[in-house]
């Protein structure tokens, strides 16, 4: 295999595409996949430790001590909350001050951003008692783009994609409550539940754009509701074509915060492409136990460098099936007809350009 595939190569809402754009390091194919930018390069091609982004995360406590936002409003995580205990799943966001935006305005692109937007999350968002860094990564960048409609005082998102085929850019602007998203509720009782989902099967590709656009939907939201009877419970056990069983677990936003520093050291930034070391540490980071037994992340890597490759692939099916939150590769189509998908760029760049965000 040679080169970075296009992340749409991946299921959609794939928890390592989904990660992979927290991180913006995936782009679409033939997108520069080099060392992360923002960083001067420093001895053997690594940035000097000095000029890493100092870690931000603080106790939620912390949090909890500011006065309640005036401006604040209500927010249901995709969630629901079901992986957080009892929690209900709403929490407080707020638009983004003066302050925020010259923080933004300091931040770089792609990997070296990530540090500066969850301050900037942080600072935007009563948890209601979920420690911030235990946040499921959908999750987290759901907050991550309500807080910008929010900050902006609009639902739209501008977005000028370009299209890979023809190379035309052109207005890709829709609104976020088009954007798909699948949301977790917990069924009423005598409520028929819906989850974890049975199969998962492929959308005809010009249905799924229609079904985005909105045509013949009975409402104007793109959420997909699925109702669970109690808790998420991890691990999730996947049982695998060769006997072995394997518990699987949810990223969160600790999980982005180690990846990061992984990529750093390893200098790997392709994070959807099969093999290589950071698409490896994350897949490890979701292994939970091997027919049963806890293993720790050294564990669970060498399991996926030794597995072969469809069982791995039947693994990432099993869990993109029980994934939710919004769909972070929507689809386009270019005015002289081409489909593509390209991924929303949840960088500081989304935030600062009001004129429009290009996506590549």
């Amino acid at each position: 295999m040679s080169g970075a595939p296009d992340p749409a190569t991946l299921p959609p809402g794939h928890p390592l595409r989904k990660l992979a754009t927290s991180l913006g390091v995936a782009g679409p194919a033939g997108a520069p996949q080099g060392p992360a930018q923002g960083f001067p390069s420093g001895p053997q091609g690594r940035p000097p430790q000095a000029q890493r982004p100092a870690q931000v995360i603080q106790p939620q406590a912390q949090a909890a001590q500011r006065a309640p936002d005036p401006l604040g409003r209500p927010f249901t995580l995709p969630s629901g909350g079901l992986l957080y205990g009892d929690h209900s799943g709403s929490v407080i966001i707020s638009p983004m001050r003066g302050e925020q935006e010259e923080i933004i305005a300091g931040a770089g692109e792609g990997l070296s951003a990530t540090p500066t937007l969850r301050h900037v999350v942080q600072q935007c968002v009563d948890c209601q008692g979920i420690p911030y860094e235990k946040l499921e990564l959908s999750d987290w960048s759901a907050l991550l783009l309500h807080i910008f409609s929010l900050s902006l005082g609009e639902d739209n998102i501008p977005l000028f994609p370009v299209c890979p085929t023809c190379n035309t850019q052109f207005d890709g602007s829709r609104s976020l409550s088009m954007v798909p998203c699948r949301v977790l509720r917990r069924a009423a009782p005598g409520e028929a539940t819906t989850w974890p989902p049975e199969t998962a099967q492929d959308e005809d590709e010009d249905l799924r754009i229609l079904r985005e656009m909105g045509i013949d939907s009975s409402t104007p939201q793109s959420a997909e509701q699925a109702y669970i009877s109690g808790p998420l419970v991890e691990p999730i056990e996947v049982p695998l074509a060769n006997g072995q069983t394997i518990g699987v677990r949810y990223l969160r936003l600790e999980d982005l915060i180690q990846a990061e520093d992984f990529a750093e050291r390893s200098q790997s930034t392709q994070a959807t492409t099969p093999g290589a070391k950071l698409h490896s540490f994350i897949h490890a980071r979701q292994i939970a136990t091997i027919d049963g037994k806890s293993v720790g992340v050294l564990d669970a890597m060498r399991w996926v460098k030794q597995t072969p490759m469809p069982l791995l692939a039947e693994l990432r099916l099993a869990v993109e099936r029980r994934s939710f939150g919004y769909e972070l590769s929507p689809s386009f189509k270019c005015p002289r007809g081409h489909s593509f998908r390209q991924q929303l760029p949840l960088n500081g760049a989304m935030f600062r350009r009001r004129l429009g965000t290009q996506v590549r």
